[in-house]
């Protein structure tokens, strides 16, 4: 399934391409920035000091 990622208030949501449903959430409080893995699949996020890699597998209560 294509899904897209974006950032809100709150943390990082990941969103079905198709539908643009919320499928998967992750709390991440602060200024979060998304970069591109290079690979296509996956998203650095950048938090502060640090990144993070996120890679999008849903478990079947749709948190990250």
């Amino acid at each position: 399934m294509p899904t897209l990622v974006m950032t809100h208030a709150e943390g990082i949501a990941v969103l079905d391409a198709a539908s643009l449903e919320v499928v998967g959430e992750a709390e991440l409080a602060g200024f979060n920035r998304l970069n591109p893995a290079g690979d296509g699949r996956h998203v650095l996020v950048s938090t502060g000091n640090a990144f993070r890699c996120l890679m999008p597998r849903l478990n079947r209560s749709g948190d990250l």
